[in-house]
């Protein structure tokens, strides 16, 4: 399965040589993490995670949390500071995901925005230049400029056998295999959030993650409507490990939450409470 990431970043190096670039291929890219509650543990293997990424360079960081105060978030907050993260904060209320993406999108110094969970973790050193090589230079021919590339989420370390069958079943091993490619009309994921690339200035165009999605499925809204004027690209080598750690039971509820999600779908009070649940 991960014999794909290997290859991506063989290949990825071979293309760099070919082209004769310089070491830093790319320059100018915003890292936001968000957060709904997450260890300061993970938060700094995050940014570890960041710090090992090769051939980009004039790399910014965002850290955006709920204003909510928990010891975990105040910790979490010191450690994205010490870091040299920016800090951003949104109330919580039913829109909480929505706001927080708008807000990273808002702190981007930067056009090209990576966003992932705070404790997701870059899974090769070439995340970031892979995503934004297919936001900047056209290797696919594409008709339309690219507003947005995005890849899959891998178990993690601490993943449950329910969590990895879970992957499986969503199709991130198949999604592993392929390369970038324009991603297919109605087809459901549209622009994942969990790990993905976009363009700001094409975002703020588009008028930005609706609220009306807040809880699960503004990026998917916002992937259709980008979709009107611009390429999306689904990179199933463009990875990140992301898992929750949960057990068998929140781990399937977790799984049936996603699999509802797969088509955006307007703001419900008890599958908010879920989300809510069960994290970002």
């Amino acid at each position: 399965m991960y014999r794909a990431l290997e290859d991506r970043v063989e290949d990825f190096t071979g293309w760099q040589a070919q082209a004769g670039e310089p070491a830093s291929t790319f320059s100018g890219v915003t890292v936001a993490l968000y957060s709904h509650n997450d260890h300061p543990a993970m938060v700094e293997r995050a940014f570890d995670g960041i710090q090992l990424q090769a051939f980009v360079d004039n790399v910014e960081t965002v850290f955006v949390d709920l204003e909510a105060q928990t010891e975990h978030r105040v910790r979490a907050r010191g450690a994205a500071s010490m870091r040299g993260g920016a800090l951003g904060s949104v109330a919580q209320g039913r829109d909480f995901r929505a706001a927080i993406l708008n807000k990273c999108i808002e702190m981007a110094s930067y056009d090209h925005v990576f966003l992932m969970p705070a404790h997701a973790v870059m899974a090769t050193n070439v995340t970031l230049a892979a995503a934004k090589q297919q936001m900047s230079v056209n290797t696919l021919d594409l008709p339309l400029p690219v507003a947005g590339v995005y890849g899959v989420t891998l178990p993690d370390r601490n993943a449950t056998a329910t969590e990895r069958i879970g992957a499986y079943l969503m199709g991130a091993t198949n999604r592993l295999r392929q390369g970038p490619h324009p991603e297919e009309a109605g087809k459901a994921g549209y622009l994942d959030a969990s790990c993905s690339m976009v363009s700001k200035a094409a975002v703020k165009g588009a008028g930005g993650y609706p609220p009306e999605y807040g809880y699960g499925g503004a990026d998917g809204e916002l992937g259709k409507r980008l979709r009107q004027d611009y390429i999306v690209v689904e990179d199933g080598t463009l990875a990140v490990h992301h898992t929750h750690g949960f057990g068998p039971v929140k781990a399937l509820r977790q799984l049936l939450a996603w699999r509802n999600m797969n088509e955006p779908r307007p703001f419900d009070a008890r599958a908010w409470k879920w989300h809510q649940h069960l994290g970002i």
